[in-house]
């Protein structure tokens, strides 16, 4: 009965985020994604990663000749499913085939971060904290944290997240039970965790310090045997690619780039994004993911219950803040909040599921203080979703006295001119504007004349892809019945999670 309430859980908790998710998506892919959808159409065209001419502005050249997506192999692998589409697409679509691919790979981060929903509650369970907790962490991670705008477009650090989960959440399992095998799974996610970004090789090194040092410890090599047999393909795989591309095994294409005097931003620049990422109101993961606020008050606890399960995700958050924060631009590049700190989001949040197990998480204050944060955070990430902050963030920067990369920039130390305040107060105005157009509010957002109509009107509106299918003629009806339809599946998963499938819950 315990594993298939799990089962029942998850899955309701899979098409709950799903159908929201696919509410809020914009539609349009990440700009460096949409790149490698262009390399996954490619691949399957030409069987090649590498191009003649570069499918994108950014594409590297490598010392063969050829050009070459400067990210990880594992967005483009992502997308391939979606490229083999194309024939049956430009048979139905036509000359829009182009556009629909493009909606079509956009959509990837609403099946993935669903799916790093449903590896986080299983994590909980296993720890094991109690069904009630688990369910209110994962829907707090799901749409009170970063993980949600992201949700929207395919941005490569979302498949980024859900390897790394599922790794640590079988390295979580050989913590409980000694169970060697579990390294070897663990292994392989970690493996292709290494095909993404290059932040993604810090889990492969945490864990794999962790096992060897037990290994010396315990005098049990076998469990180190098993990680490094389900590690090293990805990693003759990611030294292959390094090769092709910088003409070193031991050089990324990033790396390669930031040799030869390009991306600036990854250069070192300081410690101050460190203190940026902790405590500034602008640009901290606290003010882009509150509900963290809240796992603060179990850190305790959870270091009682889980001690061996606690160090580690101190230790890995922390070597991923601290490499941020290191950086030039520790803010994340127009993204929403400091997106490369995205993979830390649901381990820092584990201990909020301890409290909520706790005694002290049921009382009155208790209830208030988790109510109220979690309402803020939901606002916060609905802003996010729901607004062209991509396009927002550049119309920010061009204030002389805001910039991503300055130290103490006010962008990023300051409330009133960080990007989530801009969020909040743009969403506001864009549906009093909606109800009541409002010529000042249009002038007020100064929206580019060189955007398509579309775009205009969804910087005055709300950034969705349905909203944009309506704009441009779409079936007010049928949109209108996909939204009810979509809202009646939502309030049906949610109602069936608050009851507890369980005998002593019937």
């Amino acid at each position: 009965m315990e594993s298939a309430s799990i089962r029942r859980d998850a899955t309701l908790l899979f098409v709950l985020a799903f159908f929201v998710y696919l509410i809020c998506a914009d539609g349009r892919p990440w700009v460096e994604a949409e790149s490698q959808l262009a390399r996954s159409q490619h691949l399957l065209r030409a069987g090649s990663l590498g191009s003649e001419q570069p499918l994108a502005s950014f594409d590297l050249r490598a010392p063969d000749g050829r050009f070459y997506e400067v990210h990880g192999l594992l967005n483009i692998v992502l997308h391939v499913p979606v490229a083999l589409l194309d024939p049956l697409v430009q048979r139905a679509a036509g000359p829009r085939a182009q556009e629909i691919t493009r909606l079509l790979g956009s959509l990837s981060g609403v099946v993935v971060n669903s799916l790093s929903l449903v590896v986080l509650y299983l994590l909980l369970r296993r720890l094991p904290v109690n069904r009630g907790a688990a369910v209110a962490t994962g829907l707090c991670f799901a749409f009170g944290t970063m993980l949600f705008p992201y949700s929207g477009n395919n941005y490569e650090g979302n498949i980024d997240l859900l390897v790394i989960l599922g790794s640590a959440s079988q390295f979580f399992r050989y913590l409980k039970t000694g169970n060697g095998r579990a390294l070897l799974v663990s292994g392989v996610f970690a493996g292709i965790a290494m095909t993404g970004r290059e932040m993604s090789l810090l889990l492969p090194v945490v864990i794999g310090l962790w096992v060897a040092i037990d290994a010396v410890s315990t005098r049990r090599v076998a469990p180190l045997g098993w990680f490094v047999a389900g590690l090293t393909p990805f990693v003759l795989l990611f030294g292959w690619y390094n090769f092709v591309r910088a003409g070193s095994i031991f050089e990324t294409a990033i790396s390669y780039r930031v040799r030869g005097g390009e991306y600036p931003w990854f250069h070192v620049g300081g410690p101050h994004g460190i203190l940026g990422l902790t405590l500034s109101p602008g640009g901290s993961l606290f003010a882009y993911s509150p509900v963290l606020l809240l796992a603060l008050v179990g850190l305790y606890q959870f270091w009682q219950r889980f001690p061996r399960e606690a160090v580690f995700c101190t230790v890995y958050s922390a070597v991923m803040v601290i490499t941020s924060g290191m950086l030039v631009q520790w803010f994340g590049h127009a993204g929403w909040g400091p997106r490369y700190t995205l993979p830390v989001i649901p381990f820092l949040l584990i201990p909020l599921a301890v409290w909520l197990e706790s005694p002290q998480s049921r009382t009155t204050a208790a209830r208030m203080l988790f109510g109220a944060v979690a309402s803020w955070a939901v606002l916060v990430q609905l802003s996010g979703s729901l607004i062209n902050w991509h396009a927002r963030l550049p119309y920010l920067l061009r204030r002389p006295d805001l910039a991503e990369s300055y130290p103490w920039s006010d962008l990023m130390f300051t409330v009133r001119s960080s990007q989530w305040w801009d969020a909040l107060r743009t969403l506001w105005g864009n549906l009093r504007h909606m109800a009541a157009p409002d010529p000042a509010w249009a002038a007020f957002m100064d929206v580019s004349s060189n955007l398509s109509a579309t775009s205009r009107y969804t910087a005055l509106s709300l950034d969705t892809w349905w909203n944009r299918l309506l704009f441009e003629g779409g079936s007010a009806t049928g949109i209108g019945m996909y939204l009810a339809v979509s809202v009646a599946i939502i309030i049906g998963c949610s109602v069936l999670l608050r009851r507890d499938p369980s005998p002593d819950h019937p």
